[in-house]
């Protein structure tokens, strides 16, 4: 078979709706957002290869300036921020609906992927490249892409701080429990044919919420309680639950991936985030592409 090379980068996100947001905007004009994502990959057996599971994380995208209110000078008051959106209404970034980054249609791709540093990287950011033989490809890639909304700089629940990292850990240890592979892990979690067959499109398992149903809840009023947050979070009851979406690519089959149209171009993997609209009433969309080049 011919070399080919093969690129997974989380293109960016769209704000269909901000989430509710601090009552005095004390964190900056509408949503303050940054995405997460757990990487891991696997071998044909759901075991870990090049270094186990990782998560890269990006900088706050939002408001950034503020104006002195003594001089009028504008400043950066978050000078660490990416500053984008509409929501301040005077140029000083902070995201509402509409809104989104990079500020092209993220699932154009216009800009070079960016390479992180250590687990810090921007967007478009660079998840996963390989290159050589076709017929080498084998095992899974797993993907957990995430938009958390920015309070205080530390998770909300310590059970959701590394949510996404575990997920991707978990994932591994239910394909290896189905005896490898995609189909494997669709019979591990008991998925009927049906819905097998439309999770399974494109050598590709989308993992909604609730496939893995156990992940992370929280079983305490947490309204108004400083932290940053995932958007994406579901009420059962009385409690909070988070299970951060799934992409697992069969590399076998990654090539079909990379022709996959889900609407927004070959490729383009676009997934939902949407709160429960009692908790925070966020949605976001969430763009990965895949490439795969002959060389």
């Amino acid at each position: 078979m011919p070399n080919c090379y093969v690129s997974v980068v989380l293109q960016g996100f769209w704000v269909t709706r901000q989430s509710w947001d601090h009552a005095g905007n004390a964190d900056g004009w509408g949503d303050e957002v940054y995405m997460k994502c757990g990487l891991n990959c696997l071998d044909a057996a759901g075991a870990s290869v090049s270094g186990g599971p990782r998560e890269l994380i990006t900088p706050v995208h939002g408001q950034r300036d503020e104006r002195d209110w003594w001089s009028g000078r504008r400043y950066a008051k978050w000078p660490d921020r990416i500053l984008i959106g509409g929501a301040s209404g005077v140029g000083h970034g902070g995201l509402k609906g509409g809104d989104h980054y990079p500020p092209y249609n993220p699932w154009e791709g216009q800009w070079t992927p960016n390479r992180a540093v250590g687990n810090r990287g921007f967007l478009p950011l660079l998840l996963w490249e390989w290159g050589g033989d076709a017929s080498a490809l084998e095992g899974s890639l797993v993907v957990t892409p995430a938009v958390w909304e920015w309070d205080n700089g530390r998770p909300m629940m310590p059970e959701w701080g590394d949510a996404e990292a575990k997920m991707v850990e978990q994932w591994g240890g239910t394909i290896g429990a189905g005896a490898g592979g995609v189909s494997g892990a669709l019979a591990a979690i008991g998925l009927a044919p049906a819905a097998a067959a439309v999770l399974a499109v494109g050598g590709v398992i989308v993992a909604v919420t609730k496939l893995i149903p156990w992940f992370v809840s929280v079983g305490e009023d947490i309204i108004g309680v400083a932290g940053d947050r995932p958007i994406g979070q579901i009420a059962e009851g009385s409690t909070r639950v988070y299970n951060p979406q799934v992409l697992s690519f069969d590399l076998a089959k990654i090539r079909e991936a990379a022709a996959y149209e889900m609407g927004k171009g070959p490729g383009v993997w676009w997934l939902r985030v949407k709160d429960d609209p009692k908790i925070g009433g966020g949605e976001y969309e969430i763009f990965v592409k895949v490439n795969y080049t002959l060389v």
